[in-house]
């Protein structure tokens, strides 16, 4: 791949979903990001897409593989728009990680 490692435009893609399935987030649904928030895209966009789906869902967690490491810092541009609009942020780096966020897949 020629654009390995460079980031992702994560706003860009909230957008297409949001255009391509307005109707599929409803407030009986949990949505998941999984990313590490290396966004090469503007962040207002992705704060602004984020904040659309937020209104419709019932909840929005962001899942992070390296938030596994102790020294990750979420201080990407991506991770810093994202933050303020995400129900719980929490790490997807291994089998334990994925377990351990099973009591959060509920509306309740």
């Amino acid at each position: 791949m020629s654009d390995w490692s460079g980031g992702t435009r994560i706003g860009e893609a909230l957008a297409e979903f949001n255009r391509s399935w307005p109707t599929l987030v409803d407030r009986r649904t949990i949505v998941l990001v999984l990313s590490d928030g290396w966004d090469t895209g503007d962040p207002e966009l992705l704060a602004h897409e984020l904040r659309g789906i937020k209104r419709r869902a019932g909840r929005v967690l962001w899942l992070n593989p390296l938030l596994g490491d102790p020294t990750y810092e979420p201080l990407t541009r991506g991770m810093v728009a994202a933050l303020p609009l995400v129900d719980h942020f929490a790490a997807a780096h291994n089998l334990a990680s994925l377990r351990a966020l099973a009591g959060r897949l509920s509306l309740r």
